[in-house]
């Protein structure tokens, strides 16, 4: 239970996350698109790269944060899909961090959290998220969660992290979608309700039933540990996701967070 609210220190970045992604989509023209990319599965090398390079950027950008950063807990990696129209494209402007992306770019969001003794610093529970392009792991865009504000990233070549010691050692890799039978997928689905309903009792009372779960897979591993398959069940609630990670070996919830639609 200690490690399950543990990580649910996530739940709060889901206002700030809110508020960033009204600031993003409301505007008068340049409307666009972002789908989660459920499909996202990676190496323990790739996964282990990124995180690095999402660290380089705030290492580069606001090297007095690092300290704030939990290097105990895993980051909060997740893939999305970016989409525009034609007509809408003319109304994104440099200073907007989508501006260089095409219609139909993956890209990966990295979140860091932050020690639990810094909450006054970062009441959402997290230092920063790092926006990656997929094509070629290039940062563009740094939202800093104790502000909310969005800093446009522009380099020309990916940074390299120099504090390595800062990776965090927990890792939850995602590996894609869980192709499971009907029986496989009730199983896990009931064990992620009763997860919430027992960590989390408000978000159990919110939970939309007639809308299917999304469950995909992942690796867990924590330093030299064995690495561990898991399913990710993705439950909802109005107006936010739930991912619930479960080790697929011994049914264990060992960990759940909040995340916008």
């Amino acid at each position: 239970m200690k490690s399950i609210l543990r990580n649910i220190r996530i739940c709060t970045i889901l206002a700030l996350i809110a508020f960033s992604c009204t600031g993003l989509h409301a505007m008068q023209r340049g409307v666009f698109r972002i789908f989660y990319d459920w499909t996202l599965s990676l190496t323990a090398e790739e996964y282990q790269q990124k995180v690095s390079i999402a660290l380089a950027a705030i290492e580069q950008e606001r090297p007095e944060y690092l300290p704030y950063i939990d290097t105990g807990m895993a980051v909060g990696l997740t893939g999305r899909i970016y989409e525009i129209d034609d007509e809408e494209k003319l109304y994104i402007t440099p200073s907007q961090p989508y501006y260089h992306l095409k219609s139909g770019a993956r890209y990966c969001k990295v979140i860091f959290h932050s020690k639990m003794e810094e909450s006054s610093h970062f009441p959402s529970g997290a230092v920063a998220q790092v926006y990656i392009r997929a094509e070629d792991n290039m940062p563009f865009c740094i939202e800093w969660l104790d502000s909310g504000k969005e800093q446009v990233l522009n380099y020309n070549e990916v940074p390299s992290l120099e504090a390595i010691h800062l990776l965090p050692t927990k890792r939850i890799i995602p590996r894609g979608m869980a192709e499971v039978t009907e029986e496989v997928k009730e199983r896990f689905v009931s064990l992620a309700r009763e997860g919430v309903k027992k960590a989390m009792p408000h978000w159990y009372n919110e939970l939309i039933p007639n809308v299917a779960p999304i469950l995909t897979r992942f690796w867990a591993c924590t330093g030299d540990e064995k690495v561990r398959p898991g399913i990710q069940v993705v439950l909802h609630m109005r107006g936010m996701r739930i991912p619930v990670f479960i080790l697929e070996d011994t049914g264990e919830v060992i960990g759940m967070c909040a995340d916008e639609v």
